[in-house]
């Protein structure tokens, strides 16, 4: 399991201002991503990996507030 250090927010970019940057801003998601979730650096995540960006991507969806 990650630490809390890990729940930093998943993407840093800023808003793309055309086509090209988009493309370039969504390339720079995947790396973060990447390089956050590959842990073994296989350049594939396996199902831990993928369970871990599932979790802290969509962990709180349909949960209610306490």
């Amino acid at each position: 399991m990650r630490s809390p250090e890990s729940k930093k927010a998943l993407f840093d970019i800023s808003t793309p201002k055309s086509p090209l940057d988009m493309n370039a801003a969504i390339s720079a998601i995947v790396d973060q991503i990447w390089d956050r979730y590959d842990d073994d650096n296989s350049g594939e995540l396996d199902r831990d990996e993928t369970r871990d960006f599932v979790k802290d991507t969509f962990g709180d969806i349909g949960k209610t507030p306490e």
